[in-house]
């Protein structure tokens, strides 16, 4: 019997935007998969104007190296989210991708999602001359001990949401501001670190291509 042809993921780009924009745009599309269980869900891209968000486990007091008065007077956001992790910081330059997916679809479970999304980011990074490897204490890709990129995913219902930042050319001081998965200078590093030149849409051009590849979503 002949399997039928795979689906691609629908995709979807935005320039700079702030996150509660994203944010929004986000739970738009979650409510559009409730709503409709043939569509296969949508990967969004998104660059984010300068913002620290924290996870689950994630509060102020612990995870911020500056107080909350110093953020607000350089007009940083601050957004608590329902995704794993702690602090993080996304700023122009940096690449967000949020797979809002169904895991039925995928045939994967919530263990399986992330192996993949951490393998594929890999093999995007890989692309561009990069050999990332997983942390082995906390969640992450490195570069010779540097996060590269970062995961946090909310899973609910067997929907999957938020996801993945990966550093291309942004300001990478601003991490000074947290305490990156509750450690305080924790070394950092983007393509553009790395010497690469390319833009946010080329490395979520290349993210897509591999999870085209590996994801085999809505059969």
């Amino acid at each position: 019997m002949t399997e039928a042809p795979l689906k691609r993921l629908q995709s979807e780009f935005t320039g700079p935007i702030s996150y509660r924009e994203g944010l929004a745009r986000q739970e738009q599309v979650l409510a559009e998969l409730r709503r409709d269980d043939r569509s296969c869900g949508i990967v969004l891209g998104f660059e984010h104007q300068p913002v620290i968000t924290l996870g689950v486990r994630g509060n102020s007091r612990d995870d911020l190296a500056v107080s909350d008065e110093l953020l607000r007077s350089r007009g940083i956001d601050l957004v608590q989210v329902p995704r794993g992790g702690q602090a993080t910081v996304h700023s122009p330059g940096q690449l967000v991708v949020y797979p809002c997916l169904r895991l039925r679809d995928l045939g994967l479970s919530p263990r399986g999602f992330v192996s993949k999304m951490e393998q594929v980011t890999q093999a995007c990074l890989a692309d561009f001359g990069i050999d990332a490897v997983k942390g082995e204490r906390e969640p992450g890709l490195f570069v010779a001990g540097k996060k590269i990129a970062a995961f946090g995913f909310h899973i609910s219902r067997g929907l999957t949401s938020h996801g993945i930042a990966i550093n291309v050319a942004n300001d990478l001081s601003l991490f000074e501001l947290i305490r990156t998965c509750g450690i305080s200078r924790q070394p950092i590093t983007s393509l553009a670190d790395l010497g690469h030149r390319c833009s946010v849409a080329d490395v979520f051009a290349a993210w897509l291509d591999h999870a085209h590849d590996d994801l085999k979503a809505c059969p």
